[in-house]
C-alpha cells in the first residue's frame, strides 16, 4: 500500500516497451494459433451430407445435341402456335420436362395491365407452355412472378390466371418478400385445382 501512495498523481500509467512487445507477441500468437486451427479444421472437416444423398441428386442439365439449336426465334403466328413451333425446333418439350417433374415458370406478370397493353407475357403463350408441361408428364406446374404492382390484380388483370388455370383458383396465399412486395405462386394440379401458395 505504501507503493501505491508513493506515486505522484501526474505520472502516466502507460505501457513500457517491454510490456507492449509482450502484448503484441501474445496477440500474434493467438492469431497464428487461430489460423493454424482453421487450416487444420478445413482439411479434416467434411460435409454432413450422407453419400447416398449425394448420389441421389439429379442432374438437370440438358444433354447437348449438335443437331439441335441452342436458341430459336419464331415469328408470325398466334402465341400458341409459336410456342409449339419453338419447342419442336428445340427438340420437343420432353427434352426439358420429364415425368413427375415439378416445373416452375416465371413469365412477366409484373404489371397491373391488360393483355392488350402488352406489358406482361401473353396469357395464351403461358397457357400453352403449361399445357405442354402437362403433356410431358409434369407432376406440378408453378407459375410465379414478383409483381411490381399488387400481385393478385396483376395475375388476374394480365389474363394469365384465366388463361393458364383450367378452373378458378380456390385460394390465394401471399408470400411476403424482403422488399415488402408479395410473391404469388399459381399452382396448377392435374385435377384442375389451383392455388397461390408459398
Amino acid at each position: 500500500m505504501a507503493g501505491e501512495t508513493d506515486r505522484k498523481p501526474d505520472e502516466t500509467t502507460g505501457l513500457t516497451r517491454r510490456e507492449a512487445m509482450l502484448q503484441l507477441l501474445r496477440v500474434g500468437g493467438v492469431a497464428a494459433g487461430a489460423a493454424v486451427a482453421g487450416v487444420w479444421l478445413s482439411e479434416h472437416s467434411f460435409r454432413p451430407i450422407p453419400a447416398k444423398a449425394e448420389e441421389a441428386r439429379r442432374d438437370h442439365r440438358i444433354a447437348d445435341d449438335s443437331a439441335l439449336p441452342h436458341l430459336v426465334v419464331v415469328k408470325g403466328g398466334e402465341p400458341r402456335e409459336l410456342v409449339q413451333r419453338a419447342f419442336d425446333d428445340l427438340g420437343g418439350i420432353r427434352r426439358f420436362v420429364s415425368r413427375q417433374d415439378v416445373v416452375v415458370l416465371k413469365p412477366n406478370i409484373a404489371w397491373d395491365r391488360t393483355p392488350e397493353q402488352a406489358a406482361n407475357t401473353n396469357p395464351d403463350l403461358v397457357a400453352e407452355v403449361v399445357r405442354q408441361c402437362w403433356q410431358a408428364g409434369a407432376k406440378r406446374v408453378i407459375v410465379t412472378d414478383v409483381s411490381c404492382n399488387e400481385p393478385r390484380r396483376c395475375f388476374h388483370r394480365s389474363g394469365i390466371q384465366a388463361a393458364a388455370v383450367p378452373r378458378v383458383p380456390r385460394s390465394f396465399c401471399p408470400i411476403p418478400s424482403y422488399s415488402a412486395r408479395l410473391i404469388w405462386v399459381a399452382w396448377y394440379s392435374r385435377a384442375g385445382r389451383s392455388s397461390l401458395r408459398f
